[in-house]
């Protein structure tokens, strides 16, 4: 449905919004919202729905704000395997697993920088400052089978996770 589609500006708001909403952080000026307007699980519950376009995914991915997006819902979905932190309970780990499954492509290549994806050619997730890539990689899997192992996982966030990895 064309009511679901989101241009490069509306990607990157997104991926604003996620990074505020789990930090805890209000925005100022035009557009802004207070730190407690939005939950965790509700932000990750609207990138679930817009990454079930495909549309969506695909301007996501070769946009900026692709591999942004992607390590805040890697940071989402490993909270649960720490115990649940900052509104994210099962389901919201269940939302950003699935979007972070969606965002894969089943594509996991260790010869890019990070995950390389068949949507674009670009890392999928950045590789931290002085790490390398097989360091990003174990990082990343360790967090997703920590998340698919945690209490409370639900069967979908165990299968996106075991997906990725």
């Amino acid at each position: 449905h064309s009511s679901n589609l989101i241009t490069d500006r509306e990607a990157g708001a997104l991926a604003d919004l996620l990074s505020d909403t789990l930090a805890g952080r209000a925005r100022d000026g035009p557009g802004g919202y207070s730190a407690a307007a939005f939950g965790a699980k509700g932000v990750l519950y609207a990138v679930r729905c817009l990454l079930a376009e495909a549309r969506n995914r695909a301007l996501v991915a070769s946009s900026a704000h692709g591999i942004r997006l992607n390590a805040l819902l890697a940071g989402a979905a490993s909270r649960l395997a720490d115990g649940g932190d900052d509104g994210v309970d099962a389901e919201a780990a269940e939302h950003a697993a699935v979007s972070l499954y969606r965002m894969t492509a089943h594509s996991l290549d260790e010869a890019a920088l990070g995950f390389d994806t068949a949507m674009c050619a670009g890392p999928f997730l950045p590789t931290a400052p002085g790490a390398g890539r097989a360091d990003t990689v174990a990082a990343v899997a360790g967090a997703l089978s920590g998340l698919a192992a945690a209490d409370g996982a639900t069967a979908a966030t165990v299968q996106a996770a075991h997906q990725i990895v």
